[in-house]
């Protein structure tokens, strides 16, 4: 049998026996990646438990994982995770006497073999399981850091796709970025920023975001290759559907070279899509002055660009807005009989008091409601209309 046990040491701090802790037992291996814990085995009862431990540089934190990462033990055999052989080697670790390290299929094998150095004595004398959070991490890739769930970096974000996305999550591994495509066109048309983040793509900037508490809510000021996009992104909070784009252009910059240079693909189509509009003399413009229009007549931009100029030599700020057309969508209220009745969804519909976004409107009912937001308002309407018809009602976009 291949023999592990170290040689005695001439450490005073060296220690043979197990380390007891509060509510886990003894522990009686311990490793460490970096001079911080990452595996550790406990016994108690006769049982022996498995627990990973991963260190956050940015925090400068210890978290405790909920499970661990190795085959834990098997009599009186820890079977660690194993590390590329190296030298000087990967990991460190200490383990209390009478046990023996064996590889995944039970072979009692050296440190060496599993890329691990041995060490007399803990290198922390006081208990991992004091010092760190139980919370799980996630590992971004461009920072090389484990970062806590509820406060990842800007690389990382929870997607509506499903589950962690972003340049640092393992999602990178194809390269291909085209599903954010459509949603940062959409976000970029909206807040009318195209120019400004492609400028800031090239320059290798990132985002500038800061989050303040507002009376209400959460307001942000947001800035993109120094101009100032707060009070267009302001009024996109609560829209489910900009979230994704929102967070994929935040993390971009000079370390995220493939992602930033796909984006930059699209905001150059996007921009001489722009560029080819504006030459044709389409009246699709208007003139805002801090957010509000200055009249509701859509100009050509050569006139749009003209009323600009004339209110800035005022010292005024004057913004040249290119007004989408109004989405489109279907309303299906699905009769127990079996007949359809179709409602449209359009917008915008002006009242004698204001503007809505949206309405929920048939050819002989006429309007039956409005609203502000996109579709999960528009669903909230739906529904009140399927419950007063005591049927369901389907919303879907259309073409026309």
């Amino acid at each position: 049998m291949l023999d592990t046990t170290p040689a005695r040491s001439s450490d005073p701090r060296a220690r043979t026996d197990p380390i007891p802790t509060r509510h886990h037992g003894e522990i009686v291996f311990l490793s460490y990646l970096d001079g911080h814990p990452f595996e550790v085995v406990a016994c108690e009862g006769g049982h022996t438990q498995d627990f990973a431990f991963t260190w956050c540089r940015r925090d400068d934190c210890l978290f405790l994982e909920e499970g661990g990462c190795s085959l834990g033990a098997k009599g009186s055999q820890i079977r660690p995770a194993a590390f590329s052989v190296t030298n000087p080697p990967v990991a460190e670790f200490w383990m209390a006497d009478g046990w023996t390290l064996g590889d995944h299929e039970g072979n009692t094998v050296s440190p060496e073999s599993l890329g691990y150095a041995r060490i007399s004595a803990p290198l922390d004398p006081d208990d991992p399981f004091e010092c760190a959070r139980e919370e799980g991490t996630t590992y971004c890739r461009i920072c090389d850091d484990s970062l806590p769930g509820d406060d990842l970096c800007v690389h990382l974000f929870w997607s509506d796709h499903g589950g962690l996305d972003g340049p640092g999550s393992d999602a990178a591994d194809d390269n291909d970025w085209s599903r954010f495509k459509e949603g940062t066109l959409a976000l970029v048309r909206e807040v009318g920023c195209a120019r400004s983040l492609a400028r800031m793509l090239r320059q290798g900037e990132p985002m500038d975001v800061f989050a303040y508490d507002g009376m209400i809510s959460v307001h942000y000021r947001v800035k993109i290759a120094g101009r100032d996009f707060s009070h267009q992104f302001n009024g996109l909070i609560g829209r489910s559907d900009i979230e994704d784009p929102a967070n994929w252009i935040r993390s971009l910059g000079k370390d995220t070279p493939e992602a930033s240079r796909q984006t930059l693909e699209w905001l150059d189509e996007e921009i001489a899509r722009q560029d080819a509009r504006r030459r044709s003399g389409e009246a699709a413009y208007v003139v805002r002055e801090l957010g509000c229009r200055t009249g509701h007549e859509r100009v050509p931009f050569e006139e749009a660009r003209r009323r600009a100029q004339a209110l800035r030599r005022e010292g005024r700020t004057a913004t040249i807005v290119h007004l989408l057309p109004p989405p489109v969508y279907r309303a299906e209220v699905h009769r127990p009989d079996g007949d359809t009745v179709v409602f449209g969804l359009t917008g915008p519909v002006r009242t004698r008091r204001r503007d809505y976004r949206m309405a929920l409107e048939h050819p002989e009912f006429g309007v039956v409601c409005r609203g502000w937001n996109s579709e999960d308002l528009l669903q909230e309407l739906a529904s009140e209309i399927a419950g007063r018809a005591h049927c369901p009602v389907l919303i879907r976009r259309s073409d026309g």
